[in-house]
């Protein structure tokens, strides 16, 4: 079988978009994105292995079908942790009839009006399972060798995309912990477009004081800096308020975006394990360690929701954004939970 030349290089085209967008450290939404572009299809869904917590999904609906599915509903799937290393469809391993039976397609197929989906499992570069992926499309449409194919090819680039994620995250975490802790400062993270991509609550509160905003409002760039970056920030930004003076300075990335690193916050709340409360401390440590929200609500005596609430709290202060960071940040830190 041979590929058609425009659809190599549409390939290629949303591999390097998918390897961009990854950097942030959220390589499943990347990649999300990434199978649409690839593969034509009505929903796409990417899951960490056997785990529907951290599900990503391209349809609001289809999420919170996959959400309420169970482990069970979805090993009664025929492609689960039969697919790694090539992309392959339910029709490929099933009769329509035996599908049909299945706990899967009743809760979540069958409600959306699809029969088939084109899926493969993804193992890590040293071995154990990443994500399973998938895109469906409603009714009868099948899914083509070249597509399953193109799947392949794109699906070979999610370990590296998650490894270099990785390193991102640490780097990140580690020039922000310095900064914030040696500098008597700040980091905030943007990209391209001067959107916040990261940056503890601690700066943030510290920025809205210099601005005169209030939390609420702090939620993006101040105006003054969007400008400030929009004319080429090559020198230094200097801002007076609430008592004391800032200083920014840009570093861009060269790949898009970059650094904004701030001087003279006197940041009010110590770094790291500090900032937690008792209890955050305990359920950030055991989210450290893989357990699900469901997990630590066991062992707590509290319900998943004030897990999640807490966990929310915890990234805020912290200036992580999911579980993955939230572990990098756990094994750098010297008095981590």
């Amino acid at each position: 079988m041979r590929l058609r030349w425009r659809d190599l290089e549409n390939l290629e085209r949303s591999v390097l978009r998918f390897r961009a967008r990854a950097r942030d450290g959220d390589v499943a939404t990347a990649f999300l994105s990434a199978i649409l572009e690839v593969v034509p299809g009505d929903v796409a869904v990417v899951a960490p292995h056997l785990e529907m917590h951290g599900v990503r999904c391209s349809d609001e609906e289809v999420f919170w079908l996959t959400r309420e599915c169970t482990k069970d509903d979805m090993m009664s799937h025929p492609g689960i942790l039969h697919r790694y290393g090539q992309a392959v469809t339910v029709s490929d391993r099933l009769s329509l009839i035996r599908w049909r039976r299945t706990a899967c397609y009743q809760k979540t197929f069958r409600v959306l009006g699809m029969v088939d989906d084109l899926g493969i499992d993804i193992r890590s570069e040293s071995g154990p399972p990443l994500v399973q992926a998938c895109v469906m499309r409603a009714g009868w449409r099948k899914f083509s060798d070249e597509e399953r194919a193109l799947l392949t090819l794109l699906a070979g680039h999610y370990p590296a995309a998650h490894r270099e994620a990785e390193t991102a995250i640490r780097t990140r975490l580690s020039l922000q912990s310095s900064i914030e802790g040696a500098m008597n400062g700040g980091v905030i993270f943007v990209d391209e477009r001067a959107r916040v991509t990261a940056w503890s609550e601690q700066t943030r509160s510290a920025v809205a004081r210099v601005f005169g905003l209030s939390l609420k409002a702090a939620k993006s760039l101040p105006p003054e800096l969007r400008d400030w970056l929009g004319v080429g920030s090559a020198t230094p930004f200097l801002r007076t308020g609430g008592g004391r003076r800032a200083e920014f300075i840009f570093l861009p990335d060269p790949a898009g975006g970059g650094v904004i690193v701030v001087r003279g916050l006197e940041l009010d709340v110590p770094i790291q394990c500090r900032l937690l409360t008792p209890r955050e401390r305990e359920i950030a440590g055991w989210a450290a360690r893989g357990l699900r929200n469901a997990e630590i609500a066991t062992r707590l005596a509290v319900s998943p929701g004030t897990v999640k609430r807490h966990l929310e709290n915890i990234f805020g202060k912290l200036g992580v954004r999911n579980r993955l960071e939230l572990t990098l940040w756990a094994q750098r830190a010297p008095d981590s939970p």
